[in-house]
């Protein structure tokens, strides 16, 4: 389950959210790791999101790298927040 308690920010009752920064960034936080993702914004409600900018979280936690599973999972995840907003997602 899903909410959105301001514009452009998903968050989800299993503790992670999505915020879209503008047209070429997301945010993607979970518990205190945070994580920005490229992205690029499409004419129809819509968003490419280049998986190989998801390797590292943000400091302080950015000394850990972040697997192929865990990565699978963000991806899994922003795309059910995005399409909960109504949002299209495509993964390069």
């Amino acid at each position: 389950m899903f909410k959105i308690p301001q514009v452009n920010l998903i968050e989800s009752e299993d503790g992670y959210s999505v915020e879209i920064l503008g047209r070429t960034q997301l945010l993607y936080r979970e518990g205190e790791k945070s994580i920005l993702i490229d992205a690029e914004g499409l004419a129809e409600p819509a968003f490419l999101i280049y998986q190989d900018s998801i390797t590292r979280w943000l400091p302080p936690h950015d000394r850990e790298i972040i697997s192929d599973a865990a990565r699978e999972k963000i991806i899994e995840r922003v795309r059910s927040a995005l399409q909960f907003y109504g949002v299209e997602v495509q993964i390069i």
